[in-house]
């Protein structure tokens, strides 16, 4: 169950990726072509559907990524707050209630 988990995770992951890579490439491409003339028709292809959707993709992949990240960091801060290598309190003392006198 876990390991199906991660697989999907892993493959979120990835698609994101392959997606914030391969749209900037395709938004230059079809959207601002590196000439005189894609200078000129750049102006008539921003408002296209396709242009708008490949500007979407890299904002939002970059937003994944980034988001990604986090929890990946979060993940690993909790693990290692919460492991107990016998310098700090246990699990179990950490989750009694602090004696008042």
């Amino acid at each position: 169950m876990l390991k199906e988990w991660l697989k999907n995770i892993a493959g979120i992951y990835i698609m994101w990726i392959v997606i914030h890579y391969l749209s900037p490439h395709l938004y230059i491409y079809f959207c601002v072509p590196a000439t005189a003339v894609g200078f000129l028709t750049s102006a008539i292809y921003a408002p296209a559907p396709h242009c708008r959707a490949l500007r979407w993709a890299i904002y939002q992949g970059g937003e994944m990524i980034m988001t990604m990240w986090i929890v990946i960091g979060s993940w690993v801060v909790k693990r290692l707050a919460l492991s107990n290598d016998g310098d700090g309190p246990t699990r179990e003392e950490r989750k009694s209630p602090p004696i008042h006198m």
